[in-house]
């Protein structure tokens, strides 16, 4: 199994400081122990940059949504059912390579990503 990256993400991949991926379970990468790493924006641009062995596999779970009116997340995100305070969130956003914004925006940053790709309830 691959494990595919957009280009954002590939210098972070390929140095090493992209720690983590955050993946939907049914990607069958749970209990795997080693993992190529693909890095892609294109077909004809597509490779392999490294291989690393997974560590641990962690749940992260998102709750929450975007305001109607602002546009901005509003919600809570736990690992292993820990919920993460605020400076805990853009410290992992930070390593899963959102970085545009700088360290006390990567969370922001990263649930703009996922606008559109989660469930939410907007208030």
């Amino acid at each position: 199994m691959l494990l595919g990256f957009k280009r954002r993400f590939a210098p972070y991949v390929e140095d090493g400081s992209k720690t983590h991926t955050i993946r939907a379970t049914a990607n069958g990468a749970a209990g795997r122990r080693d993992l190529p790493l693909l890095c892609r924006s294109q077909a004809e641009d597509m490779r392999l940059p490294r291989q690393m062995a997974v560590r641990a596999v962690e749940e992260i779970t998102v709750s929450g949504g975007w305001e109607s009116r602002s546009g901005e997340f509003f919600g809570d995100m736990h690992i292993n059912g820990v919920r993460l305070d605020h400076d805990e969130r853009n410290a992992l956003a930070w390593r899963d390579g959102f970085r545009s914004l700088g360290r006390d925006r990567a969370f922001e940053e990263m649930m703009e990503f996922w606008r559109g790709r989660l469930r939410s309830s907007a208030r």
